[in-house]
């Protein structure tokens, strides 16, 4: 059975965190802004707890609690979890290509636009990384003082998308000018 990345991800949060039931597994996803590195919808994780349960990947836990109903069985990963986490997190496909942004295909077809709509777009772009700039610094700043394994993968993996934004926003002006000539 081939895992998707809303699969790894089910199964890491039920291995790493605790055993839950699908409701949980939702909500502690858009707390921690999981669609920032992962773009997962809540129709995924059902799905993925499904197919998961179906695969013998994961299995109800016994919880000293009256039944909610099949959307609120919560589930442990199998013995078979780990294993299959380790085996798909270690395909190449992972470090080995490149993903375009919907920004970088607008830059290099923006030859085609006039001046009036480079100017306007790189603003609105210009806007946006820096938005994106103060959400990821106060994240951040919301990390200080938690010290998790977690926490410490989260802190590089957020450190790196400012980098990037920062590098971004200061190439911004070269692209404008490059695009006016």
């Amino acid at each position: 059975m081939r895992l998707t990345t809303a699969d790894l991800v089910v199964l890491t949060v039920l291995s790493f965190e605790r055993p839950m039931h699908g409701y949980e597994l939702v909500k502690l996803l858009e707390e921690r802004d999981v669609k920032d590195w992962a773009p997962i919808s809540r129709p995924q994780v059902y799905y993925s707890i499904r197919k998961l349960a179906e695969g013998g990947f994961i299995l109800p836990a016994k919880v000293h609690a009256p039944a909610l109903g099949p959307e609120r069985m919560v589930y442990k990963p199998a013995r078979k979890a780990k294993p299959a986490l380790e085996k798909a997190l270690g395909e190449p496909k992972w470090v080995e290509q490149r993903t375009v942004t919907p920004f970088t295909s607008w830059a290099a077809l923006a030859l085609m636009a006039g001046p009036q709509t480079v100017d306007t777009q790189i603003k609105r772009r210009k806007n946006f990384l820096k938005a994106e700039i103060k959400r990821e610094k106060e994240t951040l700043k919301s990390l200080d003082g938690v010290e998790a394994r977690d926490v410490g993968v989260a802190r590089v993996l957020v450190s790196v998308e400012i980098k990037k934004f920062e590098a971004e926003l200061l190439a911004l002006g070269d692209l404008k000018m490059a695009l006016m000539r």
